[in-house]
């Protein structure tokens, strides 16, 4: 019922609001943009509102693309997504190396 995504380290998806997603193994880091609810799907013992869940879901299939980020510094790659609340950085440093973003560079609304 969902679509199968593979991801490898280093990958990334973007789930906009009233797509169900589910994480079947592995580590990830999940942003989320400013709301006041979270509805559960099931998979949980906690209470899943199932009225309110099919009236805010999207079903749809189709391929969903997968971001690799745009490496703009030696230390840094940054995966943009439509979302213009949020974007998100991965920085990566040897030992003794360090990581410093110019004057301009933080994204603003």
């Amino acid at each position: 019922m969902l679509n199968l995504l593979h991801l490898q380290p280093g990958q990334c998806t973007f789930q906009p609001a009233g797509v169900l997603h589910a994480y079947l193994e592995g580590i990830t880091v999940e942003l989320m943009a400013n709301s006041d609810n979270v509805l559960r799907g099931g998979l949980t013992p906690k209470h899943v509102d199932v009225e309110e869940l099919m009236h805010t879901l999207s079903f749809e299939s189709g391929n969903t693309p997968v971001l690799r980020g745009d490496r703009v510094s030696s230390t840094e790659t940054v995966y943009r997504t439509s979302a213009e609340e949020f974007e998100l950085s991965r920085i990566e440093l040897s030992p003794g190396e360090s990581h410093s973003r110019g004057p301009g560079t933080a994204r603003t609304a």
